[in-house]
């Protein structure tokens, strides 16, 4: 009996237990695993967005009752336009960054963010996103100053901010 993923093609996005070497629960004709330290995990070049995102989801968990990551700090999410983040948010999004190829799940690119800090990263960043350039550029955020983050809200809120 096939799990939901492999009932539908879907053999690379399969999490269910199997042995070491079997691909998918239900084939063993189905791709051998590139060795890798997270078992039974193909090389994160191989993996579809879908899998990325599934495997984010198993190694890094949302707590909405913990505050957003980036919550009172500055220079958040890397790239070329870090953000500085919100003032009140909760945990609601698992964000990539600042290489948002989603193979990427060591805790360095994945932060727990909420809605706020999420949509303004990627405000500033999508447009000019650049993954060989993002994946040289540090993300290294540091405490914000009540100033710095009243006058980033009010800033976001009447449409200020620009790149």
């Amino acid at each position: 009996m096939a799990c939901i993923a492999c009932a539908r093609q879907l053999h690379d996005e399969c999490l269910s237990e199997r042995p070491v070497g079997q691909n998918c629960c239900c084939s063993e004709k189905a791709p051998v695993v590139v060795s890798s330290p997270r078992k039974n995990y193909k090389a994160d070049d191989e993996i579809t967005v879908s899998a990325g995102r599934k495997r984010a989801a198993v190694e890094h968990s949302i707590d909405p009752n913990r505050a957003c990551e980036w919550k009172w700090k500055k220079n958040c999410g890397g790239g070329k336009y870090p953000i500085i983040g919100c003032i009140a948010g909760v945990q609601e999004h698992r964000h990539h960054g600042p290489v948002k190829n989603t193979a990427r799940n060591e805790s360095t690119n994945v932060h727990l963010i909420c809605t706020n800090c999420h949509n303004r990263w990627h405000t500033l960043n999508d447009k000019n996103y650049d993954e060989e350039l993002y994946s040289t550029l540090p993300h290294s955020p540091i405490p914000a100053s009540l100033e710095e983050c009243s006058e980033n809200e009010i800033k976001w809120k009447a449409g200020q901010v620009k790149i």
